[in-house]
């Protein structure tokens, strides 16, 4: 069995994951929205940090999606991709509990970057189950 058969056996329990990670990663940044205080600073990062909330509300949208298996869930993924990076919005983020804390961001680094590496395998996986859906779709 190679890895896009096995990939489509679990694609259920796959996108719970997903929706369960983004679920976890909005719980971590709804308190962090501050964009009122934003604006006081200038318009300009104020807008930002408005297109910073929108993202992270969207996160609901997507996390229910995933966990339900909507189609559409998957195009907000992907609309979504790009700002993760951005705004640094990574799901497996919390992967930086297992690494030693110091002073220093050097220890940080090993994280984030594995947290990268995992959010780009999140896309293709969920990449290779959206193409599935779509042949199934079409054949029904």
């Amino acid at each position: 069995m190679n890895y896009k058969e096995k990939i489509l056996k679990y694609q259920k329990e796959i996108l719970i994951i997903c929706g369960l990670l983004d679920a976890l990663l909005l719980g971590r940044c709804i308190f962090n929205i501050t964009f009122f205080r934003a604006f006081l600073h200038s318009w300009w990062f104020g807008c930002l940090m408005l297109f910073h909330t929108i993202v992270v509300l969207s996160l609901s949208f997507s996390a229910f999606g995933l966990v339900s298996q909507k189609r559409w869930a998957f195009i907000l993924s992907y609309c979504q991709f790009p700002f993760r990076y951005v705004f640094m919005l990574l799901s497996f983020a919390f992967i930086s509990i297992f690494f030693p804390r110091h002073q220093t961001p050097v220890y940080i680094t090993p994280a984030i970057i594995i947290a990268m590496i995992l959010e780009i395998v999140r896309l293709v996986i969920t990449i290779i189950i959206h193409k599935n859906s779509n042949k199934i779709m079409k054949i029904l």
